[in-house]
């Protein structure tokens, strides 16, 4: 199970590449231009910032687990 979150939201997917699909469409329904312009990945979260010409920024978070606070004795 993968895990989108963008905002307050957060949706599940079969797999990564559903999530990219999602955000892909979510981009593309404004019918504006827009670049990734941010893109890091640790252990098992993956952070996606996407900024429209108009300077508006969209981010996204990829993971696979829902209760992110647990992430293990590396992170805390």
């Amino acid at each position: 199970m993968i895990y989108l979150t963008k905002g307050y939201t957060i949706k599940d997917f079969e797999t990564r590449e559903e999530a990219l699909e999602y955000i892909k469409q979510d981009l593309e329904q404004h019918k504006l231009n827009y670049k990734l312009v941010f893109s890091t990945k640790e252990k098992d979260i993956e952070i996606l910032v996407y900024q429209y010409h108009t300077l508006y920024t969209e981010m996204y978070m990829i993971h696979t687990k829902l209760n992110l606070r647990d992430r293990g004795e590396q992170y805390e």
